[in-house]
């Protein structure tokens, strides 16, 4: 049951691939409340509605891939326990995620008792260390406006087109002066800031994981001009998209 107040661990699963979502289901949902989603951005708006107490992650989805995911998580909750699910080297995506404290990597095809072993040490080693409900949430529930949270998932879902303050604006019903004024309280800098960061991250990770021109993805990112994009991912790293791509080949 979608929410349920019972007191069973809570497991977030976000994985783009519906038959691993049910096999996922099917083996946890005797132990544990389960509730799942295909992309990052439903993730993070179910984040403080279900309070999950771990999330199984899948890194490499379509639109918001887990790296994005991961980095907006642990600005909502620092401490929530994220374990990594992926087809891909286990070493590489650790390299990405080393400074976004995850509880682990599982390689696919997962092997269920593995898995099942890894989510009971992972939750008691939480218990033990904060017993009480993360604060983290409660901050979440009490400070962040519903109308931000709305803002965040439209953000999160049209990063790769282009976006004006007025649309997102419209998009959640208010002013862009207002949104501005609550965004910029709530997440510490404005929408459209907030947007060019989390569009440098996807670059960050388009740029990592194949030989795709710069110019096509700026173009995937909502830049008109490459030499924009250039000029924005520069400002933001220290080097060109082309340097970043071969110190890191």
């Amino acid at each position: 049951m979608l929410f349920d107040t019972v007191t069973r661990k809570r497991i977030l699963i976000v994985d783009d691939d519906p038959a691993i979502l049910e096999a996922l289901s099917f083996a946890l949902e005797a132990d544990y409340d389960i509730q799942t989603c295909r992309d990052g951005a439903d993730a993070l708006s179910l984040l403080p509605l279900f309070q999950p107490d771990l999330i199984l992650l899948d890194l490499k989805m379509k639109g918001l891939d887990g790296i994005l995911t991961l980095h907006a998580i642990r600005r909502a909750s620092p401490t929530l326990p994220v374990i990594i699910v992926t087809g891909w080297s286990t070493k590489e995506w650790a390299e990405r995620a080393a400074d976004l404290r995850v509880s682990g990597y599982l390689k696919k095809p997962l092997d269920i008792d593995q898995l099942t072993r890894r989510l009971a040490e992972v939750l008691r080693a939480n218990d033990q260390a904060s017993p009480a409900p993360p604060a983290s949430f409660a901050l979440s529930n009490e400070l962040v406006r519903p109308v931000v949270k709305r803002a965040l998932v439209y953000l999160h879902r049209n990063f790769s087109r282009k976006l004006t303050l007025r649309e997102v604006a419209a998009a959640v019903n208010i002013t862009p002066f207002h949104l501005c004024r609550v965004f910029r309280l709530e997440v510490g800098r404005p929408p459209m800031a907030y947007l060019k960061e989390l569009r440098i991250e996807q670059a960050k990770t388009l740029l990592r994981s194949g030989a795709r021109p710069v110019s096509a993805i700026a173009s995937h990112l909502g830049f008109t001009y490459p030499h924009h994009f250039s000029r924005v991912f520069k400002a933001r790293t220290g080097s060109t998209p082309a340097q970043f791509r071969n110190v890191r080949s």
